[in-house]
């Protein structure tokens, strides 16, 4: 499972992915206020109500699954470390 820092990071490179995208883009896609997904962005979602996480890394064209940590292989579903 991924650990805060390591959440905390995925959002800022995810964010960082696109450099067209702007805390107003995200806004208006995730529905999260701007202020908010700043804060969650560069001071990390653990304190963050977990629906607006969820909303702003499907935002960013991700998965919660990779947000977390969560790695389904063919037989079944793991928890691993990218440590």
């Amino acid at each position: 499972m991924n650990k805060p820092i390591q959440r905390q990071e995925l959002l800022q490179k995810w964010f960082k992915e696109d450099p067209n995208f702007s805390y107003e883009k995200l806004e208006a896609v995730s529905d999260v206020p701007k202020s908010t997904a700043q804060r969650i962005i560069l001071k990390g979602g653990d304190s963050a109500q977990f629906d607006s996480v969820c909303k702003i890394v499907v935002a960013l064209g991700h998965t919660v699954d990779e947000y977390l940590g969560i790695v389904k292989d063919d037989k079944e579903l793991t928890m691993v470390s990218l440590m």
